[in-house]
């Protein structure tokens, strides 16, 4: 799919069946991984990305502070602060308008 490594398409949905099993929640914000599952399956398209694009429209937002800002506490954000969680949270939503 990238680097011209071409995959089978069972290889490419078997990938996308294991992201699309850890769909985003509030539970357990990791916007680390949902920035990176959300390039993958939206260049696969198809019912993985329609199942995460509709659980990452509903989840990213409803973390958002008043301030415009998303907060540390999501997994990897005790190493970036605020800043490194705003930035792959608005990526994660920048996903949507890529490769259009």
């Amino acid at each position: 799919m990238w680097l011209d490594v071409h995959r089978s398409p069972e290889q490419i949905k078997e990938a996308a069946d294991y992201i699309v099993l850890q769909l985003p929640n509030r539970a357990r914000p990791d916007l680390y991984y949902w920035y990176y599952g959300s390039l993958s399956l939206r260049q696969v398209g198809g019912p993985a990305w329609e199942s995460w694009s509709g659980a990452l429209k509903q989840v990213v937002p409803s973390l958002q502070l008043s301030d415009g800002s998303w907060a540390a506490d999501t997994k990897w954000g005790g190493y970036g602060g605020k800043v490194y969680s705003t930035a792959m949270a608005v990526l994660c939503l920048e996903s949507f308008y890529r490769y259009q």
